[in-house]
């Protein structure tokens, strides 16, 4: 897909990992969304160049500073966002994604399996509510305001871990 040469080239600038299975996961990622956003309003009107410059080169984004490590706790992921970008690019790493929003969280779900991204857990609650335990890497795309994130992340930080606004 052309659509995925932005995100191409930003991963070869910034010397992020990139493979052939990578490109798969994207590519099916992107149909997903357009997919589903069409039943459910994940992302909002956009065409697929706008998906790949706006949402997953966005989401990736952060790992030019600090790439993602250990476990991985994204606070209300919403279609995903930033984490399963990140964790089409670090396999490895251990992803939480909290979606309270039951539609959300099964079209999580369905990526997950879809994308065989084994390292990922969905968690369908509200932050406040979870139990998810501390993580070395917290992120956000849009969950609240800097100073209220931050007031949620501390709580779910492990020692020595990284908040990412």
């Amino acid at each position: 897909m052309r659509e995925l040469d932005p995100l191409h080239q930003f991963c070869e600038r910034h010397d992020l990992p990139r493979s052939t299975a990578a490109d798969d996961r994207f590519e099916t990622y992107v149909a997903l969304l357009e997919q589903f956003n069409a039943k459910m309003n994940l992302i909002g009107p956009l065409d697929r160049r706008a998906i790949v410059r706006e949402l997953l080169i966005d989401s990736i984004a952060p790992a030019v500073i600090a790439p993602p490590r250990g476990r991985v706790l994204d606070i209300g992921t919403g279609a995903g966002l930033p984490g399963i970008p990140l964790a089409i690019l670090y396999p490895d790493v251990e992803m939480t994604l909290v979606e309270p929003r039951q539609k959300r969280a099964t079209f999580l779900r369905i990526a997950k399996n879809r994308l065989g991204l084994d390292g990922i857990t969905v968690v369908d609650t509200r932050i406040e509510d979870a139990d998810v335990g501390p993580h070395d890497w917290l992120i956000s795309k849009a969950f609240r305001a800097p100073p209220e994130w931050l007031d949620v992340a501390v709580a779910h930080l492990a020692d020595g871990g990284q908040i990412v606004c």
